[in-house]
Order: C-alpha cells, then structure tokens, then sequence
C-alpha cells in the first residue's frame, strides 16, 4: 500500500515540473500534500497504529477543502482495519466519529461528490470487519497461549504432587522396616540367649523381605501398565505372593501386622476394634494401613522402651477414627498436657498429616507429661471405594 500511494505522490509530484498551467500545477500541489499525508500514515503503521489513525484523520480533513478523495479512498480503510485490531475502544470511537463528520461534510459541501460515499462507507465497513476479525484471532490466539501456559503450570504442580506422595511412600516404606531391623540387629547383638537373637535375625530377615516387596510394588505402580505387567512376570513365588497378599490388604491385617511387630521389640500392645472395618472404602485402609506403619516407626523411635501402647479403631457418625497411643520418654522440661497444634513438624507426621488431608480428615496430636496420642479422624462418605 506505501508503494501505491508513494507511486501516485510521485506523479503529482512530477506533474508539478512539468505542467505549465497554473491551475493544473496548483491542483497537483493540493493532490500531493494529501499524498504526502497518507504516505506518512501508511509509514506510521509500521510504527504505532494510532499514530497512523490521527495522520489518517488530519487526511480526511485536509481533502474536504482540496476537493481531492482519491487518497482517502483508499488507504482510511486500511488504517481504519489496523486501528480496530490494534487500538483501545475509546480510540476506534474517536476514527468512527471523524470518518461520519467527513461524511457529513462531504455531503453538505460537496453535493455533486455524493457518490463518493457510495464507496467509501462500505470500503470503511470492510476495513472494520477485517479489524474485527483481526483482534478476535490475536485475543484467540492470547487464550491458547494463556490456557497452554496453565497447563503447563498444572502440569509441573502435578508432577511436584506425584515427587511428593513418592517420596512420601518411599518414607513410609522404608523408615519403619528400617527402624525394625536396626533395632532387631542391636537386640541380636547384646542378646545372650541364642534362640532370641535367632528370632531377632528372622525378624530382620522377613522386614527386609517386606521392605524390597514394597519397593518393587512401588516400583510397577511407576511404570506402564505393559511394563509392570512384564516386571509381574519377573517376581518369584514368594514376591508373587506378597504382592497379592498386598492386593488385598484390610487395615484389620494392618493392625494385627502392627501389633506382632511392636510386640517382637519388647512392646505391650493392646486391640480395639469397633464396628466393621473391614467394609471401609479400599482408599481409606490403603491411607490408614500407611498411618499405622508411620505411627508405629515413631512408636519404636519415641516410645519408653517395652512399654504398653494402644491401636484403636472405632467408626462413629459416619467416621473412622484411629488412635494410636504410647507412653513416651519424660521430657526434662515437661510442663503438663498440651495440644500440639504444629502437626507438621517432622516428615513423618507430615506424611500421616498429607494423607489425613487428602482424604478429607482431620489429625490431632495430644500429648502429656507421659504419654503420647495420635488421632486421625476421616469421614467414610464421599471416598471412593
């Protein structure tokens, strides 16, 4: 279009040389300085839109008095469709109201020049829809950008939430076996009774067995579905079984696991059960059987040596409830009972606290001078089974 106009201005410019007529010459200079001003506006575009609007506006002006509309004509409505896809509203308004104030004027100043209209409203119409057109594309093409941009942030949440609740499985699996077999390994090793340090090293033996078992179940969780059906195949008979064994864990299985192994450390350990929990939603004994495992690795780490411990579970008012709860070692500073509102303060009780919280539930931590009580509270209704 700048090559157009610049090639008409050239010619106006030129017959200034070479026509000898006064008339003609003075005619020509009119024809070009309006040349020259939507030279400058189309130029403008490059620059800054409303810069070429204003440009425009001062052209449509100047060909009134000049009585010369070919210029106008054809490059306003250009301007005029990079204005609407460019410019603010209060903007576009101000070109629409200089464009209908030239029509009027054309049309009172000039009467013979009427037709003119006739092609310049519609062309004006044309630039408008292609503007239009124009902004809606761009403010599409910002949504995408915005929605791949979302996406992309939700992606990385979710794979920061995924890092987090494998490494929470990861703490919860391997912390308590652990625990177990180091404690069990320094048992054997100040035990003086040959048949207790021969149970202490099968205790040690079937942990370690129950902790790789976890892992390699872990594992095939985080692959394919084509590969862990062909990492199944690689597991033995006895892994085999385990992991079916771990396929249909209840959290009463859960419990009397806890207790054996508490009680194989010296522990004293009281069961209570109420209501039938053997009916809860799969989701909640696969979190609680997680819980217990954590409660009870800080049960062999806190906990007064060969002291009495309670699990409970009750499901009341729609909701299952499972106190843990241990005698620990007197503080040296204790200062009576206390609610310990910072649930949050180790990885283990963050981890039992993200699990209480993804199920909707509730964690409490009551201490006293002596003891020490893990309540977790989680509603049975609105989980999936």
């Amino acid at each position: 279009m700048s090559i157009i106009v610049m090639a008409y201005a050239a010619t106006d410019v030129l017959s200034l040389f070479i026509e000898q007529d006064a008339d003609v010459r003075n005619r020509a200079a009119n024809v070009a300085n309006v040349a020259l001003i939507y030279l400058a506006a189309t130029g403008f575009l490059w620059i800054r839109s409303t810069i070429a609007g204003v440009i425009s506006i001062a052209g449509l002006a100047l060909s009134l008095p000049v009585h010369e509309y070919g210029y106008a004509i054809i490059v306003t409505p250009l301007i005029f469709a990079v204005v609407v896809a460019t410019a603010n509203r209060i903007f576009i308004a101000a070109f629409v109201a200089a464009s209908i104030l030239w029509s009027v004027s054309l049309w009172f100043a000039w009467p013979d020049d009427r037709p003119i209209l006739y092609f310049s409203i519609p062309l004006l119409a044309v630039g408008a829809l292609i503007g239009t057109l124009i902004r809606r594309s761009w403010r599409a093409q910002a949504r995408h950008i915005a929605e791949i941009e979302e996406m992309r942030t939700l992606q990385l949440e979710a794979s920061a939430a995924e890092r987090l609740s494998i490494a929470r499985d990861l703490h919860d699996i391997v912390a308590h076996d652990i625990t177990i077999i180091a404690m069990q390994a320094q048992a054997a090793s100040f035990a003086k009774n040959p048949k207790l340090a021969s149970e202490s090293l099968e205790v040690i033996g079937q942990s370690a067995r129950n902790t790789l078992q976890d892992l390699r179940l872990l594992l095939n969780v985080l692959k394919s579905s084509e590969e862990a059906h062909l990492s199944d195949k690689s597991l033995s008979a006895e892994e085999g079984g385990a992991a079916a064994g771990a396929s249909t864990l209840t959290l009463r299985r859960s419990i009397d696991q806890a207790s054996r192994q508490l009680e194989s450390i010296g522990f004293s350990v009281t069961e209570n059960i109420n209501g039938d929990i053997d009916e809860l939603p799969r989701r909640i004994q696969v979190a609680m059987h997680r819980i217990l495992k954590e409660a009870t690795t800080n049960i062999l780490k806190h906990a007064t040596p060969s002291s009495d411990c309670s699990i409970c579970v009750d499901t009341v008012e729609g909701n299952v409830i499972l106190r843990i709860e241990n005698q620990k070692v007197p503080a040296t500073n204790g200062n009576g009972s206390s609610n310990a509102k910072n649930a949050n303060a180790g990885l283990g009780l963050g981890s039992i606290s993200d699990r209480t919280s993804s199920l909707g539930g509730k964690l409490d931590v009551i201490q006293t001078a002596t003891t020490w009580r893990l309540e977790v509270t989680v509603p049975i209704r609105g989980v999936e089974i």
